[in-house]
């Protein structure tokens, strides 16, 4: 059986699932199945991955079919939409200063989470704010050796990381304990 590559249902299951022409099964049984259910499920994934499609497909120059995966197009858009979502709650929380929200309305229901997206992104600036002004205070404490050359610290390793690693390459690695001050 002869099927175009370049035919719509073919693009169709291209850009679905995000894979290229030269990636198409050849095997027609997961073929047909993929493309029933790509059919079935086009347009309810078009509207979910909107924002996606908007940004990164329909406008870009550099966009080719099958570039893009399909769980990459939803979770995109899912932060897209997230993003949205606290934008608005941000301008409904200001909004607040200024008038008066029917109660049970939406943006009286959304008001509170507004508040709290304030009140973290406020302290996600003081601890940056806080972590910079001690970066800058370390930095004025550098430690030299007699030659001039500035000594850095020894990295600290990671127990997750070391972890990983390990498990990876399936070794036990041996602790050391030090009793050092740590900085």
């Amino acid at each position: 059986m002869k099927l175009n590559a370049n035919s719509l249902n073919a693009k169709l299951y291209c850009w679905f699932y995000g894979v290229g022409s030269y990636q198409l099964p050849n095997n027609l049984c997961p073929y047909f199945w993929k493309l029933v259910l790509a059919w079935i499920l086009v347009l309810p994934y078009g509207l979910l991955c909107t924002p996606f499609i908007l940004t990164h497909e329909l406008f870009s120059k550099s966009y080719r079919n099958g570039d893009n995966k399909f769980g990459e197009r939803i979770g995109i858009s899912t932060i897209m939409y997230m993003m949205l979502f606290v934008l608005f709650a941000l301008g409904v929380a200001v909004g607040a200063l200024f008038t008066t929200y029917v109660k049970g309305g939406l943006f009286y229901k959304v008001l509170p989470g507004g508040i709290l997206f304030w009140l973290l992104f406020f302290c996600v600036g003081i601890y940056h704010g806080i972590k910079a002004l001690v970066e800058k205070l370390r930095e004025t404490k550098k430690v030299y050796d007699e030659n001039g050359y500035r000594i850095y610290p020894e990295k600290k390793p990671n127990l997750a990381v070391e972890f990983v690693k390990a498990k990876y390459n399936r070794y036990c690695p041996k602790i050391t304990w030090t009793t050092e001050k740590v900085e």
